[in-house]
């Protein structure tokens, strides 16, 4: 199973939200979509500092088998 289809009933779901509706249709006020790009702000910057995370950790990893980089 490839991830679309892994995904594809709770995409169907965040589809048929009230707020993404609202938010494909441009009905979101200023004030709503600037708090929605804040949270997402939040959101991928966490994901971005795990990611860093693990990459060392991997190169930590690796150093010690191998003395490789991962990047």
């Amino acid at each position: 199973m490839n991830l679309k289809e892994a995904t594809a009933e709770l995409h169907s779901k965040a589809e048929k939200m009230k707020f993404n509706q609202r938010m494909f249709r441009g009905e979101l006020s200023n004030d709503e979509y600037l708090n929605y790009l804040i949270q997402q702000s939040y959101i991928f910057q966490e994901i971005e500092n795990r990611a860093w995370e693990v990459m060392e950790e991997a190169d930590e990893l690796l150093s010690e088998s191998k003395g490789a980089k991962v990047y």
